[in-house]
């Protein structure tokens, strides 16, 4: 996943994942897939890798793959995921 710099990403976790141990709630993650930006197999694979790294904390989130919808007017050089 393109990510500028992945150590505050790698906090976040941390915390999420003390939180979803300690409170046995699930974590809704939402990734926004546009094409050619977000949307390889690569990208989906590093995604997996990221949930799975999570170990035990790991069965408590849940991703929403969100296809990205042009909108007249909002950044017109991203194009829907196919």
């Amino acid at each position: 996943m393109p990510i500028a710099s992945k150590e505050p990403m790698k906090e976040i976790f941390k915390i999420l994942d003390e939180h979803v141990i300690k409170h046995r709630r699930k974590v809704f993650l939402a990734y926004l897939m546009m094409q050619n930006v977000t949307d390889s197999k690569e990208h989906l694979k590093g995604l997996v890798e990221l949930v799975k790294e999570r170990g035990e904390a790991g069965k408590y989130y849940h991703v929403n793959l969100i296809r990205y919808n042009k909108t007249a007017g909002v950044n017109e050089e991203f194009e829907c995921s196919d």
